[in-house]
């Protein structure tokens, strides 16, 4: 100004050519429920059954996880890892899980506790949604 002070703004300006009003992928898992119980024989098997839909149409890319124990109160877990979907069956969107690929070695310590299975979707904008299930473990076969 006249008097030679001086002053200076800046805004940050982000572009990832995506449009802020472009919604995430829409995700549920339809199978298994909240509350379903995993088997506990180590041949058992779950459906794994989602359905996922991308606003933008552009392609769509998903990831499962399994994260045990599971504590719902803090949202924490000791482990997790991806699920296999070696066993997958195009063109419907489920496979057959078995949870003891994942968890053998944990199940006697999991005993009557909480398992959460997740979802996440990624459109090729980079954008994601998710949905995760909580599963209950069952007390543990000893065979003597």
């Amino acid at each position: 100004d006249p008097q030679g002070a001086t002053a200076a703004d800046s805004v940050e300006i982000r572009v990832d050519g995506t449009a802020p009003d472009d919604p995430a992928p829409q995700v549920e898992i339809l199978s298994p429920t909240d509350g379903s119980t995993i088997p506990n024989k180590p041949d058992g098997l779950l459906a794994l059954e989602w359905q996922a839909t991308d606003p933008a149409g552009e392609g769509l890319a998903r990831r499962w996880t399994v994260s045990y124990p599971y504590d719902p109160a803090t949202g924490t877990a000791g482990t997790t890892e991806p699920i296999n979907e070696r066993e997958i069956l195009f063109p419907h969107r489920w496979f057959a899980w078995r949870p003891f690929d994942n968890i053998a070695e944990a199940y006697c310590e999991l005993a009557d506790s909480t398992v959460r299975v997740s979802l996440e979707v990624t459109d090729a904008a980079g954008r994601t949604g998710t949905d995760a299930v909580l599963l209950r473990t069952q007390p543990c076969i000893v065979v003597e």
